[in-house]
């Protein structure tokens, strides 16, 4: 639950910071999937730029935004198992599904951006902030990449959590109760039957 916590919180940085592509020129410009930050550009063409999202960007938000909401309901199905552990007994088979959701948008997310991401010189003329330099992928591009490896760890933990709860509650459930009637014959062993 911890590494989940900690992956939404690199889930929430990667997504609201203005880095996911940054101008490798003195104060250009940083442009987020959700934020930007313009240096020394002309703010007008750089808000325009901002808000004109491509298909792959609008995708890559909504699975991010996906990837959020799993990673809030995994804690969330986390907090329920830890109050009540008999009761909400179907949390811990829904963790690891939530967080392998998780894993999955937030593997869409950053493969999507990347594949489509071009590293191309970009002239904006003078008239509109004038512009010369190559985009490159910024930090917040990398925080999705530490969310997404923070999340597979999670699941694999979780699957693996899962696997030894239910092999435990399986092991604890083969042994005979015990019944108001215990008929024990002592011999050369003990032989304990059951009426």
């Amino acid at each position: 639950m911890i590494l989940v916590a900690i992956a939404m919180l690199f889930t929430i940085i990667a997504l609201f910071t203005p880095a996911w592509q940054h101008f490798n020129t003195p104060d250009g410009p940083s442009i987020g999937i959700v934020s930007h930050t313009c240096g020394v550009f002309n703010q007008e063409t750089c808000r325009t730029y901002q808000g004109y999202k491509r298909p792959y960007e609008k995708a890559v938000l909504a699975f991010m935004i996906l990837a959020w909401i799993f990673e809030a309901f995994c804690l969330l199905a986390g907090l329920l198992a830890l109050i009540s552990p008999t009761k909400f007994e179907k949390a811990f088979l829904s963790l690891p599904l939530l967080s392998l959701m998780t894993t999955i948008f937030l593997l869409i997310a950053f493969v999507v951006y990347a594949s489509k991401y071009q590293s191309t010189t970009t002239v904006i003329p003078p008239n509109q902030g004038g512009i010369y330099g190559n985009r490159e992928l910024g930090y917040s591009f990398g925080l999705a990449i530490v969310a997404f490896i923070l999340s597979v760890f999670a699941t694999t933990l979780g699957f693996i959590a899962y696997s030894l709860r239910r092999r435990y509650t399986t092991t604890i459930a083969t042994y005979p109760t015990a019944t108001s009637h215990v008929n024990v014959v002592k011999t050369e062993e003990v032989v304990v039957t059951r009426s």
